[in-house]
């Protein structure tokens, strides 16, 4: 008797395992760059930083679908870095429009869309884009 229970108790998770678990993600796949002019960040610049931003989103805004992202232009972006103590780093502000869905588990709200929120990113020159916040601010 004490095997089959212990049997059970084992096989549980297994039962479970593939019952209403989906992988779930932020969904990127139609996201509308805007245009811009900048003399301080090339197309390509801006583009790897929305992509740093594309893939923080897929893995963390499940149920979310990412609308546009766009430069928030080079003013945006030297305030940013007279507010960080770090000044041998370039700062990248975007901007974005985002559906948050019923099922997110999150700060935000649900079933609404947020827009000109901001994404912060920085880099030593060069480098790659890194994702640091997030947020209105």
């Amino acid at each position: 008797m004490l095997k089959k229970i212990i049997a059970l108790c084992l096989s549980i998770p297994f039962i479970f395992c593939g019952c209403g678990y989906e992988e779930k993600e932020g969904d990127v796949s139609n996201v509308k760059i805007h245009e811009f002019s900048s003399e301080l960040y090339t197309e390509e610049d801006v583009n790897a930083a929305a992509d740093e931003i594309k893939d923080f989103f897929k893995e963390y805004f499940y149920d979310c679908t990412l609308n546009e992202l766009y430069y928030a232009g080079d003013e945006e972006c030297n305030k940013e870095k007279q507010y960080r103590s770090e000044k041998e780093y370039e700062y990248m502000v975007l901007l974005s429009s985002f559906y948050v869905g019923k099922h997110f588990d999150g700060t935000l709200g649900t079933d609404c869309t947020y827009n000109d929120y901001k994404w912060l990113l920085y880099r030593k020159e060069g480098g790659d884009w890194v994702h640091f916040d997030q947020g209105y601010c």
